[in-house]
């Protein structure tokens, strides 16, 4: 799996046991006009964990891919730019730019 980064706009979303997560505004939509919790129940469906709480961001967002197939990891970020996006996901996987494992 390579390195791949890209720019948008996202959900933080606080979750019950499993942390933090990345939902894109692609896969989701604006949820900033649902009223009460419907934006944290349409979110469930998107997450693995219970989510407890959201905020909108947005910036680069980086992720090992596997190019021509859906395998990849979960979305890390945003960072200010797609090389400190990049970096990042290199470090947290401990890849080249090439997705070759350092040894």
């Amino acid at each position: 799996m390579v390195p791949v980064a890209e720019y948008f706009k996202a959900y933080r979303v606080e979750t019950r046991g499993v942390g933090l997560e990345i939902v894109p505004f692609d896969v989701c939509g604006d949820l900033n006009h649902l009223p009460g919790n419907a934006a944290l129940d349409a979110l469930a469906q998107y997450v693995e964990g219970l989510p407890i709480g959201y905020e909108p961001i947005e910036g680069w967002f980086a992720r090992l891919s596997a190019p021509g197939f859906l395998d990849c990891t979960a979305w890390d970020g945003p960072h200010a730019t797609a090389d400190e996006a990049l970096a990042a996901v290199r470090e947290t996987f401990d890849v080249d730019a090439d997705g070759n494992e350092h040894e």
